[in-house]
């Protein structure tokens, strides 16, 4: 598509579908702007919003584009080309390359943060009510460990086997089905923001961080690994 529409149609046009777009196409969205250069492929959103093929995403995310091409009367080949173009890596997969345009909307109307340091769309991804206290219960009665394998990227954290499994279960639980995608290198992976802290599973072990973006840790991290190497620094508290 060549004759892009301006960031002042598409965002009177997403404000118009807001109420109508579904979760999943939310979250597509969110995750498409998130992807290192806004630049994602259709087998990895799929992985990433845990469905079996790359054809699911190309249904939902075509559904999403066809009504907003169809509200901004542009027509192309392939109905994703209204939210991005196209273009192929090494192993010839295909990309899916948010336009410009588009992020920049999304920017805008507040849907997504330019600033790496600050994640965006909090709201919708907050755990049920009715399970906060007993997840609050176990963050404050749990040991938690400052990770000194990996000072440059702060966080802490505590083992499954080292607490009541079954309030871990419920907070993996809680992440997994109403967390949000934030990408750890090219890996997606999902974060819950719990009383200003970000947590996540990794393997049996719950950790928690400051609530910045995965984009602003891995730059903070190379910046602390040139000035100190892998030591520790300070007194780092959880």
């Amino acid at each position: 598509m060549t004759d892009l529409p301006s960031v002042k149609k598409y965002k009177r046009v997403f404000t118009q579908l807001r109420g109508h777009m579904t979760e999943s196409q939310h979250k597509m969205l969110l995750l498409h702007y998130r992807s290192p250069h806004h630049t994602l492929s259709p087998r990895k959103m799929a992985k990433a919003m845990n469905w079996k093929n790359r054809g699911v995403a190309h249904f939902h995310y075509g559904s999403l584009a066809g009504h907003l091409g169809k509200m901004l009367k542009r027509s192309s080949k392939y109905n994703v080309e209204v939210l991005c173009s196209f273009k192929w890596d090494d192993a010839e997969e295909t990309l899916w390359v948010m336009h410009d345009n588009v992020a920049r909307a999304l920017e805008e109307m507040g849907w997504v943060k330019s600033d790496p340091q600050t994640l965006a769309s909090r709201g919708p991804y907050r755990a049920p009510t009715k399970d906060l206290d007993r997840v609050r219960a176990y963050i404050g009665g749990s040991k938690w460990r400052f990770s000194k394998q990996m000072p440059q990227w702060p966080h802490c954290y505590v083992l499954r086997d080292s607490g009541r499994k079954r309030d871990f279960d419920l907070f993996a639980k809680l992440i997994q089905e109403n967390g949000y995608i934030d990408l750890w290198g090219r890996q997606p992976r999902k974060y819950l923001i719990v009383d200003n802290l970000k947590y996540w599973i990794d393997d049996g072990v719950l950790n928690r961080a400051k609530p910045k973006s995965n984009a602003w840790f891995r730059a903070y991290g190379k910046k602390y690994i040139a000035k100190y190497g892998h030591r520790v620094v300070g007194n780092p508290r959880c």
